[in-house]
């Protein structure tokens, strides 16, 4: 089971992954938003034959510091806030708010904390522009290869 948190990326995964690995079971694999694919994938790669099998983890770790001139957190800079102008991944309110629900959130709950987060977000703006912001945070990512033999 797996995929990522983007719901667009969830309803293509599936066709893009069996496009790629027409050998591969369709029932081995499940694609839900919330979970991570990286993980499989070597097994999948496996049983479709494929040779030199590595798996890989980042070890770069997404920073946040003064004065922001990497452009490493540029592109991070720039892309939270077209996520949030855009209203995209976390900032999507209606997907967040079905998510909330879904997971035995009240609307209310998820009124008041979305709420915080836009506050939250407008605050690190603010200090990131007054140059006070710092922060680092992890992210799994996986590079899974092989080749065909």
């Amino acid at each position: 089971m797996g995929v990522d948190r983007e719901p667009r990326w969830v309803a293509e995964a599936g066709q893009h992954f069996r496009r790629a690995f027409p050998h591969v079971p369709p029932d081995l694999l499940t694609f839900v938003q919330g979970d991570a694919t990286g993980i499989l994938l070597p097994g999948c790669y496996a049983q479709v034959g494929l040779a030199d099998i590595a798996v890989h983890q980042s070890d770069r770790v997404p920073a946040r510091f003064p004065p922001y001139q990497t452009p490493p957190q540029q592109a991070l800079l720039e892309q939270e806030r077209r996520f949030m102008n855009s209203a995209f991944g976390p900032w999507d309110c209606e997907e967040v708010r079905r998510q909330v629900l879904a997971g035995g959130g009240t609307g209310e709950f998820f009124e008041r904390v979305f709420a915080e987060l836009i506050e939250k977000f407008a605050h690190e703006q603010e200090a990131i522009a007054a140059g006070t912001f710092h922060a680092a945070y992890g992210v799994v990512n996986y590079l899974v290869s092989g080749r065909k033999p």
